[in-house]
């Protein structure tokens, strides 16, 4: 199914569960990149290693001609920054993977992600317009480092500079301020 659209889009995005059925399988074997998700807390960090060790390798491996996907990198997500352990444990996610391979960009923990399917959104406001901005990095981000894939095969040495919003200090950045609804500031 994929193949029949994949050429009309630029990206075409899953977003999965975070189990291991017959259904994320597929999703899987279709993708060309993943994006492993984990939560700072000591739990989401081991699902984090199973995830990658234990069930993609293992695809990779075993399926050598069908399995054609890279790990773009570890996102780092509801981090609360004034929480000493979820700081250490993101520290600990950098050591264990190395810098290159997870993602600068880092999903706070904010009440707004939690309330957009309810209340929608919008870019008059403030706080959704912080998330808009730090889903533009994510997917500025997400690009660099399929680029980098693309062009040397790897994500080593790989840096990223937010541009629309910083995360660890929670600031919108200027051309976070210029997010348009019909696409991001250039």
């Amino acid at each position: 199914m994929v193949d029949e659209i994949k050429y009309d889009y630029d990206y075409i995005f899953f977003d999965v569960a975070p189990s291991t059925d017959t259904v994320v399988d597929a999703i899987i074997m279709a993708s060309d990149y993943i994006i492993a998700v984990q939560e700072v807390r000591k739990m989401a960090m081991e699902g984090t290693s199973n995830f990658i060790g234990k069930y993609l390798q293992p695809m990779l491996d075993n399926f050598p001609e069908e399995a054609h996907f890279q790990v773009a990198g570890v996102l780092p997500a509801l981090l609360t920054s004034h929480k000493k352990r979820q700081i250490e444990n993101y520290r600990e996610t950098v050591e264990v993977y190395g810098r290159d391979n997870v993602f600068h960009t880092i999903i706070k923990n904010h009440d707004r992600l939690e309330n957009f399917g309810e209340d929608g959104v919008s870019l008059e406001d403030y706080n959704d317009r912080k998330m808009f901005g730090l889903f533009a990095d994510l997917f500025c981000e997400l690009e660099a480092r399929i680029s980098s894939f693309e062009k040397t095969g790897d994500v080593e040495n790989f840096t990223y500079q937010s541009k629309y919003f910083d995360a660890l200090e929670n600031i919108t950045l200027p051309l976070g301020k210029e997010i348009e609804i019909n696409g991001v500031a250039e």
